[in-house]
């Protein structure tokens, strides 16, 4: 496995490798033992947001969406303490509204040396052809588009946000975020845009309810 995607880094001048789909939250602990010096990024999203993409992509209903995020989000937070300094957690919206400072801190977390190509994913990503598309509605050449942090809002009506607030209001709290309020965006962390494993363990104490 490592062998495929060094050689596909290596083509195009890399020398690291990473893979993103969200089913690898459930095989960190695995990962982490089958590649010793990989490190793990969880991107968490405001409940609001997951539900409601939920809801409209894949049709599921209110309860059957709040469960899929409590399972995700809550495994999250134990692979993140777990893992400790292997693992950081950004939040989408952090990336979303201020890419440049998530992303210098993150490259810094990782010891990668800054690029501002990595703020032109959009033209980068075109320049290279092949597929298009990437997951969902998602293009490869599509620019950041910050109207998608609050799109949820106008889509879920008030039994709906009634559901989302009992059921995640605390879980998205653990997370900096306020159910009723998508602009809200509370410190995960001091001073800094993403946080490690070591300081999500530390948040729990604070929610031993979760």
């Amino acid at each position: 496995y490592d062998r495929i995607f060094s050689r596909y880094a290596a083509k195009h001048g890399k020398e690291r490798w990473g893979d993103k789909t969200p089913f690898h939250t459930w095989h960190v602990d695995d990962m982490a033992r089958v590649f010793p010096d990989a490190v793990f990024i969880a991107i968490v999203r405001h409940p609001g947001g997951c539900v409601g993409s939920n809801m409209s992509r894949w049709g599921q209903t209110i309860r059957h969406a709040t469960d899929h995020y409590r399972r995700y989000n809550m495994e999250i937070a134990r692979v993140a303490a777990e893992h400790g300094d292997r693992f950081a957690v950004v939040r989408y919206e952090d990336l979303v509204l201020q890419p440049e400072p998530v992303l210098r801190e993150l490259l810094d977390w990782l010891g990668e040396e800054w690029s501002p190509s990595v703020l032109e994913h959009h033209a980068v990503q075109g320049r290279r052809g092949g597929k298009r598309k990437v997951e969902g509605r998602s293009m490869v050449d599509d620019p950041i588009d910050v109207s998608r942090i609050s799109k949820w809002t106008k889509r879920m009506n008030e039994r709906q946000r009634a559901i989302l607030r009992r059921r995640l209001g605390r879980l998205g709290r653990f997370y900096g975020y306020e159910v009723d309020d998508p602009a809200a965006l509370n410190p995960l962390r001091e001073g800094a845009l993403i946080a490690s494993g070591a300081h999500i363990d530390a948040r729990i104490e604070s929610f031993p309810e979760l």
